[in-house]
């Protein structure tokens, strides 16, 4: 019940928003892949969940800030193969509070975006073949610090297509035995996050 409250709290306080000419807000819902630096498998291989909501104001036609409440999953994962039975995954669920700066040095289809983004652990998962997998002394930091990139494109009234990239700049969990490596310090996440935005009814600006 709490849960419920909050978010309706939350949809309630970006849709007064978003009727003000200076504010607008919205949702978001897509998928991610990602993966964990020093973990020994390369790729985007592990997908997750994202979805949340948004709010803005526009310092002019083009140009506002953007503060967003996302849930987001992210990760890593490498499948048994014939000659490679090894399995790992690893399942980090995040509350991610990016604050993002917006743009748009051209036209009015695409806006850039990029910011720092904060994320708060609320649970993971890490496993091999054999099960369950915990190395003590070596858990995950609970806030990943991270920097955002990412594009926006407007395909109709409401909605807009947004593709971002998002790098821990602060390493989340420590390599095994601590061992630091010049600027590598530690595992840091990679994300690509694809999603639909929808701007709701009443904001009067495209901002999304």
């Amino acid at each position: 019940m709490k849960r419920l409250i909050a978010i309706a709290s939350v949809l309630f306080c970006v849709a007064a928003l978003s009727a003000q000419s200076r504010f607008g807000g919205g949702a978001s819902l897509g998928f991610t892949v990602n993966q964990l630096s020093g973990d020994g498998f390369s790729g985007f291989n592990k997908p997750g969940a994202f979805a949340g909501f948004f709010g803005n104001y526009a310092i002019n036609t083009k140009n506002w800030f953007q503060f967003e409440i996302n849930f987001i999953q992210k990760g890593a994962y490498k499948a048994p193969k014939d000659d490679d039975p090894t399995k790992y995954l690893l399942g980090l669920n995040y509350v991610e509070l990016p604050l993002l700066y917006k743009f748009m040095p051209f036209g009015n289809r695409f806006v850039f975006e990029l910011g720092p983004s904060f994320g708060y652990l609320i649970s993971h998962t890490e496993r091999t073949e054999q099960g369950d997998y915990n190395v003590p002394g070596r858990e995950f930091k609970k806030l990943e610090i991270a920097a955002l990139l990412g594009i926006n494109y407007h395909i109709g009234k409401s909605f807009w297509v947004n593709l971002r990239g998002i790098q821990s700049v602060v390493p989340i969990r420590s390599h095994q035995g601590n061992a630091v490596f010049i600027l590598n310090r530690g595992q840091y996440s990679s994300t690509l996050c694809l999603s639909l935005r929808y701007v709701f009814q009443g904001n009067t600006n495209t901002n999304n």
